[in-house]
C-alpha cells in the first residue's frame, strides 16, 4: 500500500513464507520496479507502520483487563508479538532505504526554517482564519520549545 501509494510501483508481492537455506525463511516480500530517493525510505521501512496498531492493541488488552480465557489471551498475546517481531525491517531494507539520503537536508532545512514557513503561511492565508490562528497558535508554542 505505501508502495503504491509513494509510486514505488509494486510488481511482486509474496505472503508465503519460503525457505532460503537451512534455518532461514523469507516471510513475505514486495518488490517495486520505480524505488527512487523521494519514496525509498516510506517504502523499504513500511513495516514499521505496524508498531502502533501492535502497541495500541496491547494497549487495548491491557485496559480490558482480562475478560478473555487464557486460551484466547495467550493466543493475542503471541500474534501481536509475532507481528511486532515481523515488523522490523530487514537489513536489505534499511539498505534501501538509504537512496533517500537527499530527504535528510530537506527535512533539516524545514525544521530550521519552520517558524519562517509559518509566518509566511499565515501571511498569504490571511482570509483562513481557523488555519492562521492554529498555525500562530503552534509557531508560538515551538518559539517557546526553542527558548
Amino acid at each position: 500500500m505505501v508502495g503504491w501509494l509513494t509510486n514505488a510501483r509494486p510488481c511482486r508481492f509474496t505472503l508465503w513464507p519460503h525457505k532460503v537455506s537451512p534455518g532461514r525463511y523469507i516471510l513475505g516480500s514486495v518488490m517495486f520496479s520505480n524505488l527512487t530517493w523521494y519514496n525509498a525510505l516510506w517504502a523499504a521501512l513500511a513495516p514499521l507502520l505496524a508498531v502502533p496498531a501492535v502497541l495500541a492493541c496491547a494497549w487495548y488488552r491491557l485496559e480490558a483487563g482480562g475478560g478473555l480465557s487464557p486460551v484466547l489471551d495467550s493466543t493475542i498475546w503471541f500474534g501481536l508479538g509475532t507481528v511486532l517481531v515481523s515488523a522490523w525491517p530487514s537489513s536489505t531494507d534499511w539498505r534501501l532505504s538509504t537512496r533517500s539520503w537527499p530527504l535528510i537536508p530537506i527535512a533539516w532545512l524545514l525544521w530550521h526554517f519552520r517558524l519562517a514557513l509559518a509566518e509566511i503561511w499565515v501571511a498569504l492565508s490571511p482570509g483562513i482564519t481557523i488555519w492562521g490562528g492554529l498555525i500562530r497558535e503552534a509557531g508560538a508554542i515551538a518559539a517557546n520549545l526553542v527558548r
